[in-house]
């Protein structure tokens, strides 16, 4: 996302194209799987609060994708038609601010504030599972080293390997010593322990391009939906999976 920023957008003048870019790369997509995910509920006909209890409100907040990050509020509750679709909130959230950050040369100080909140949420001094998992504020950091693995800048390196070896670090305390295990706080940091190099090495080989987006998220999708809806969200099925 650095590098198309950097290539593309770089301006703040280039912002409103960049936002553009993203809408049309994202809600296109998000839209079918929603259109699909409405013809399986009305085909098969199961009997779900997230419909039922859906208003006109609440269908638009669905559509505009970033509500579906802040999925726990009174208008929301129960009315996400794609449960999943909080994260892809959250990176909606993630291209309205990395832009700005970039052009403004804020990404230092915005993952400085990210870490820190993120501590608070590790250490149980602020909501865990919100400020540690499914907001922006906490979660921005993982989201920066990624940036900064594109872009380093000045003192980019330190950056990336000394954040990288205190989640280590955290991690290993949460296991290893039972410290602070807090909903979420072993899962978030074991993806930044693994997902950093993975993403290193993609990089350093250039083999991101050869992935296939369309056909992962597809694919990922239906497996997604026919869980969910198809046997898991029973709480009689030897399946189910709670999502609180």
């Amino acid at each position: 996302m650095t590098a198309l920023i950097n290539g593309h957008y770089r301006n703040a003048q280039d912002i409103p194209a960049f936002y553009l870019d993203r809408l049309l790369r994202l809600q296109p997509q998000y839209l079918f799987y929603l259109a699909l995910t409405l013809t399986y509920f009305f085909t098969i006909g199961i009997d779900d609060p997230l419909f039922n209890s859906a208003t006109l409100e609440s269908i638009i907040l669905n559509v505009l994708i970033i509500p579906a990050n802040f999925y726990m509020t009174e208008t929301l509750n129960a009315r996400v038609i794609i449960p999943p679709a909080w994260s892809l909130g959250l990176e909606a959230c993630f291209y309205l601010t990395i832009p700005i950050l970039v052009a403004f040369r804020l990404r230092h100080l915005a993952l400085a504030i990210s870490l820190i909140i993120f501590l608070f949420a590790y250490s149980t001094v602020i909501d865990t599972n919100l400020f540690g998992y499914r907001f922006l504020p906490g979660t921005l950091f993982m989201f920066l080293l990624g940036s900064f693995l594109c872009d380093a800048g000045r003192y980019g390196k330190l950056i990336i390997l000394s954040t990288y070896s205190l989640c280590c670090s955290l991690l290993a305390a949460t296991i290893i010593f039972n410290t602070y295990r807090a909903p979420y706080n072993i899962e978030t940091l074991l993806g930044v322990a693994l997902g950093l190099p993975i993403i290193y090495l993609l990089k350093k080989e250039n083999t991101a391009n050869l992935t296939r987006p369309l056909e992962i998220s597809a694919t990922a999708y239906f497996l997604i939906i026919f869980y969910y809806y198809g046997f898991g969200k029973s709480s009689d099925s030897p399946y189910h999976l709670p999502l609180k």
